[in-house]
């Protein structure tokens, strides 16, 4: 079971959250920035630090969505490189059978065995029926 939320779900919450920042900040320009006499730059600044706030919120959910991206294309990358090491093995026993055939044959040739040593020629080997 998934408990993540969808990256739809994200999205709008996401601009939910954006939405009630701008609406805080309305209401602060609406009910205490006519008081303040000091700091003529205090609404603004509130706006600034929603803004950043949300800013650092969305990085997280965009790092959230490309590390889960990223675990599965590691999964995948498993999955190859599984099917590549078994490929690899049976390519190894493949290998290791033509190299034991080689060094049979060729020790064979070098002891003097007729039947690789060109015996048909001198009547040593029997005389294979053609194949139909």
């Amino acid at each position: 079971m998934n408990l993540e939320p969808t990256r739809s779900e994200s999205k709008s919450a996401i601009w939910i959250v954006l939405l009630a920042i701008v609406a805080s900040w309305a209401m602060y320009w609406i009910w205490v920035a006519p008081l303040v006499t000091d700091n003529k730059f205090d609404p603004l600044n509130t706006l600034f630090s929603g803004l950043a706030f949300w800013g650092v919120i969305y990085a997280i959910l965009l790092q959230r969505n490309e590390l889960a991206l990223q675990r599965k294309e590691l999964e995948l990358t498993r999955q190859e490189l599984r099917g590549q090491k078994e490929q690899l093995e049976s390519q190894n026993i493949t290998l290791k059978q033509q190299r034991f055939e080689n060094t049979f044959f060729s020790r064979k040739i070098a002891f003097g065995c007729p039947a690789l040593q060109g015996g048909e020629e001198k009547g040593l080997l029997p005389e294979a029926a053609p194949i139909l």
